[in-house]
């Protein structure tokens, strides 16, 4: 089932999606002028290391104490809800969109996914600049789950979440799944 971006019930379902819990989560520590320039680094290592046990947890528990029907069941169902492709879909559409309107729309729409000026972008360009941020994101919202899934069962998935999460905090995209 596809909810509305525009409802609120989409709202609370997003709110609570695993992968936006994880950017909120960062998003509370991962601000390094909130650290003297010595503690930074530290800071860093411990609140990942924080992170990545407090989301591999709930899965690690679920693989080892779930009943084995319950595990076929559910391990399909909680990789899926790691994956993060919505809001990059959404982001991609909405600049499709905001082209219709006019380039300067499209410029504006297309800044929510790139970190580069957007502001001499043409219309391809700018159709580009989404494309491009949609494939390179591809990596951090499907392949590294199933990645870390492969390598570390289902608890990677936590790591996975962990490992890149932080560092796309800080790429111009948000933490909407």
């Amino acid at each position: 089932m596809r909810l509305s971006s525009t409802g609120s019930s989409a709202i609370r379902t997003r709110h609570f999606h695993p992968v936006a819990l994880v950017g909120r989560f960062i998003g509370w520590w991962g601000q390094p002028e909130r650290y003297p320039p010595w503690l930074q680094r530290a800071a860093g290592v411990v609140f990942w290391l924080v992170t990545a046990i407090v989301f591999a947890l709930p899965f690690f528990l679920f693989g080892k104490y779930a009943p084995w029907l319950v595990f076929l069941i559910g391990a399909p169902f909680l990789l899926k809800c790691c994956f993060a492709w919505r809001s990059l879909e959404e982001h991609a559409l909405g600049v499709a969109q905001a082209l219709d309107s006019g380039v300067d729309a499209g410029r504006e729409r297309v800044k929510m996914m790139v970190s580069r000026d957007t502001a001499a972008l043409d219309p391809d360009h700018i159709r580009s600049a989404a494309y491009e941020s949609m494939t390179e994101n591809l990596n951090d919202s499907i392949v590294a789950p199933l990645f870390y899934y492969a390598v570390f069962s289902l608890w990677g998935l936590g790591l996975a979440a962990a490992a890149v999460f932080p560092r796309r905090k800080h790429d111009g995209c948000d933490a909407r799944v």
